[in-house]
């Protein structure tokens, strides 16, 4: 048995398996017992001197962005949010709704809206092609010294603005929370802990001082920190992965960023995208790799890389394959079921692992078709 499970040829067949045999146990470190203490610490006095600064302890007035692009179904039920957002910060909210070239009944629905509340204005860029374009374009109008950004297919808390104000209040420049996704959309589980363990590994990423990036549905950032560093149509310079750009630059800048979730209210909930529309999903965000900082290009590159790598052992020792299967099944449940309490949600069962980590491989597959085949970003101006 023994040596069925270990004696391989020498070489590159064993740096395979020590690699293999390695990742279940960083699963595992990415844990952390925490002492209940939700409370969001203030940054540490390091880096750019220009964005260090005491701000005072008040309450801003604070603009929130929404690009949208033929949203006309979703669009109701994120108004109906914004109208609790707005009776929740009376007078220190603005809200600018920006249509971009909607072909449906999107513009209406927002110039009904702003016709209700004064402190809603819909905006349209004629010229701008995409969200990142728009979103560019519409910071300069503006009025908050803290500017928010979320998506039109999201749900937002009554108390998210004043959550994420404060915490800019406390001396971060960029912060950001979780994205989940809506509690009732009808899409695979797989969909469901693929976001979870992004948001999860994202607040991983800021307790361990090395923030890699935040969710453009949920962000928030001190708009003088921003103008110091270089102005946000400056730092998010792109058509796609935008939030991954713009975060990437502001740390590069000594900004303090990171992402947190002490409540509820940190959570915004997002619409699924359609299963069959996965691959591009994903071929869009692997697509912003480069401009990860070296540690999250590691640690994505070797989850990745973990399934045909086991696939090759398995070839290889068929005992191997099992038992090594079996730690990462466990590692990742693991990781997952923390992920969830952590965040309120449903603890997955050990079949929900099992059918996330079974789907990666046909998904990466699809993926790699999807980047051979075709520019991945022809179609992709209004994906999410």
């Amino acid at each position: 048995m023994a040596e069925a499970l270990l004696l391989l040829p020498e070489g590159w067949p064993r740096l395979l398996l020590i690699f293999v045999a390695a990742l279940p146990l960083v699963l595992i470190m990415l844990r952390k017992n925490t002492n209940g203490d939700t409370a969001i610490p203030a940054p540490a006095a390091e880096g750019d001197p220009r964005l260090l600064r005491a701000r005072p302890f008040r309450l801003p007035c604070r603009s929130l962005v929404i690009v949208a692009h033929n949203e006309a179904l979703r669009l109701p039920a994120l108004l109906a949010d914004l109208k609790a957002l707005l009776d929740h910060e009376g007078e220190k909210l603005e809200i600018l709704l920006v249509d971009d070239r909607s072909s449906d009944s999107t513009g209406q629905l927002m110039d009904a809206f702003a016709e209700d509340h004064l402190l809603v204005r819909v905006l349209r860029f004629p010229e701008a092609k995409g969200k990142a374009a728009c979103l560019k374009l519409a910071v300069s109008d503006c009025k908050g010294a803290q500017i928010l950004f979320s998506d039109a297919d999201c749900r937002i808390k009554p108390g998210w603005a004043q959550a994420m104000g404060e915490a800019l209040d406390s001396g971060w420049d960029l912060v950001g929370g979780p994205v989940l996704l809506v509690e009732d959309a009808p899409v695979s589980r797989w969909q469901r802990l693929n976001w979870l363990l992004l948001s999860g590994m994202g607040l991983r990423s800021t307790e361990i001082g090395h923030t890699q990036s935040l969710w453009g549905a949920n962000m928030a950032f001190c708009r003088e920190a921003v103008e110091k560093a270089g102005g946000y149509a400056s730092l998010a310079n792109v058509d796609h992965n935008e939030d991954l750009v713009f975060t990437r630059a502001m740390i590069r800048a000594g900004g303090k960023v990171g992402m947190f979730a002490p409540d509820e209210d940190w959570i915004v909930r997002t619409a699924a995208c359609d299963d069959r529309a996965l691959a591009r999903q994903l071929a869009r965000w692997l697509s912003g790799l480069a401009r990860l900082e070296l540690s999250g290009k590691v640690l994505l590159l070797a989850g990745l890389a973990w399934f045909p790598a086991l696939l090759i052992l398995g070839a290889m020792r068929p005992l191997l394959f099992v038992v090594l299967a079996a730690a990462m099944l466990f590692s990742m449940h693991t990781l997952l079921g923390h992920f969830a309490r952590r965040l309120g949600q449903q603890a997955p069962s050990k079949g929900d692992s099992i059918i996330y980590l079974s789907g990666w491989p046909p998904l990466m597959a699809s993926v790699l078709l999807h980047f051979v085949s075709r520019n991945p970003f022809s179609a992709w101006r209004h994906d999410k």
